[in-house]
């Protein structure tokens, strides 16, 4: 099993659409996403996955993984 435990963004604005760094989730049975705020943001989040082939570089394809997520209000 590996692990990848690290911060992909950091104090990244909501006040409008961001983007996070491609991370490779290659080879993997399972993988889970932690999203974190402060403050009183409001909007969506959406994960996106692709499947291009890995020595494609940066992929060009993109997928929504489920539905979009809700956030409004404070953030405990």
């Amino acid at each position: 099993m590996r692990t990848y435990n690290e911060t992909i963004m950091n104090a990244a604005s909501t006040a409008s659409t961001q983007t996070s760094q491609l991370v490779r989730c290659e080879n993997l049975n399972f993988v889970s996403v932690q999203i974190s705020t402060t403050g009183a943001p409001a909007g969506t989040v959406q994960i996106q996955v692709s499947n291009d082939a890995p020595t494609s570089g940066i992929p060009t394809n993109w997928s929504n993984l489920g539905s979009a997520i809700a956030v409004s209000g404070a953030a405990v």
